[in-house]
């Protein structure tokens, strides 16, 4: 069996480039539909009595996650990493302090952590996604690791990306986490079906 891992970083680098051709105001355009469809089609519809949240924040060419950061009602956590090996999440709220990693990322300093009895849903960063709900992070393998101990407290996983980022196939290793949903600008799809 052939080595994914250049694949992997071929289809990622791939990805990476036609999201960076882009024009900002159509990114922002599209994050802005691909926020509301996660709300309205996901959230409300078909997975409404969750009220927990986890959320990456978003790089500047990624969906953009910031406005889910206020959303009423919910109880809301973004992530903190130590190194490649751990990642903390804590609650966010008014008083969240922030500070920027060295991947150039805005983390919380402060707040409630996330323990598996909180449950919730995660949304996930992507670089490139396949309809089977494969997705490529960006090769650190943060995510991969965090999912791989607590998926089985997650009511959902849920990638977000913009249709240029989806391609045909993701070879995929024994440690990979399939998502649940997709959602780009043009679609919502239903990768593991409930």
């Amino acid at each position: 069996m052939p080595d994914p891992v250049p694949l992997k970083q071929a289809l990622r680098e791939l990805a990476i480039g036609q999201r960076m051709l882009m024009p900002r105001a159509l990114r922002r355009h599209y994050s802005r539909l691909i926020i509301d469809r996660l709300r309205h089609e996901i959230l409300e519809k078909r997975i409404s009595h969750v009220m927990t949240l986890l959320t990456y924040i978003a790089l500047p060419h990624e969906v953009d996650t910031h406005s889910i950061l206020t959303w009423n009602g919910w109880r809301i956590f973004a992530p903190r990493m130590h190194g490649h090996e751990r990642m903390d999440w804590h609650c966010i709220g008014p008083e969240t302090s922030w500070k920027k990693s060295p991947w150039n990322i805005l983390e919380p300093q402060n707040g409630p952590c996330w323990s598996p009895d909180d449950g919730g849903i995660l949304i996930c960063p992507l670089t490139a996604f396949d309809r089977q709900g494969n997705r490529l992070g960006m090769g650190k393998g943060c995510f991969d690791i965090w999912l791989g101990q607590h998926r089985s407290h997650l009511r959902a996983i849920i990638g977000l990306a913009y249709a240029c980022q989806e391609v045909p196939s993701i070879p995929t290793e024994p440690h990979d986490v399939p998502m649940d949903f997709v959602i780009t600008e043009k679609e919502t799809i239903a990768t593991c079906p409930n």
